[in-house]
Formats: structure tokens, C-alpha cells, sequence
């Protein structure tokens, strides 16, 4: 692994902490649990997030190069899946009544936030130039 831009990190109590690095080159490496070993996840990413609960596990996002949004869920080896183009940035928040929570920052600045993988989006305000979950 090569030093890191950015590394995230989120935890339950089932699962443990979840940590996710991204690289100065745009490679992404994740690991659940201090003593794992490092993953490669994917690479062509300009931003990471993280969220887990006990009924989900991990949920892992990223935004690559060309501004689409993808996501895996439940474990650092499902597949990704995309969720939305013209994002600059997304966030994840977890809970084990609702699953993830996603908020994305459009490339306009339009934020717009959904349940679950699936779920559809709403709209909630623009003019954004950032955004966090607590």
C-alpha cells in the first residue's frame, strides 16, 4: 500500500471497524479489522466513504475519476454498484432499522439523498460546496 491521501473509518459492534484508504493515484485498499490485511477495492477514484451497522456490515463508496458514484454493501468483496453519475462527492450513513443512508453532492451543486442501495434519490437543496454526515 502506498501512502495514503485519505483513510475513513467506521464501526459496530458485530462487524468491527472498517477502514478505507485512497491513494494520491486514485487506488482504493479497505480492510475490517486492525490485524487484516489491506484489499485492493478498485482504482480511477478522486473520493471515499464508509458507514457500517450491525445488520448491514460495511458499506464502502467511492467516486471515480469520471464522476460516477459506486457502492458495495455488506461485505469488502460484493460487487459495485452504481448509483448516480455527476457526483463530486458522496457520504454514507448506516443504521441497522434502515441500512445505509447516502447524501451526493452533484457536480452542479444539487445534494440529494436516499435509503439503500435502491432506493431513489430526493432532491433536498443546490448550491452545495460540500457535504458531511456526522
Amino acid at each position: 500500500m502506498s501512502p495514503a491521501v485519505r483513510v475513513a473509518v467506521a464501526s459496530d459492534a458485530v462487524n468491527g471497524p472498517t477502514f478505507v484508504a485512497l491513494s494520491a493515484t486514485g487506488v482504493v485498499w479497505a480492510k475490517t479489522g486492525i490485524p487484516a490485511p489491506w484489499v485492493t477495492l478498485t482504482s480511477g477514484v478522486t473520493s471515499i466513504a464508509v458507514a457500517s451497522d450491525p445488520s448491514t456490515g460495511p458499506t464502502v463508496g467511492a467516486v471515480q475519476t469520471n464522476g460516477d458514484a459506486i457502492v458495495k454493501s455488506g461485505t469488502l468483496y460484493a460487487p459495485w454498484v452504481g448509483v448516480v453519475s455527476h457526483a463530486k462527492e458522496l457520504v454514507i450513513n448506516s443504521d441497522p432499522g434502515r441500512g445505509p443512508t447516502m447524501m451526493y453532492l452533484s457536480t452542479d451543486g444539487g445534494v440529494a439523498v436516499k435509503y439503500g442501495i435502491g432506493g431513489t434519490w430526493t432532491q433536498i437543496t443546490g448550491g452545495a460546496t460540500d457535504i458531511a454526515v456526522p
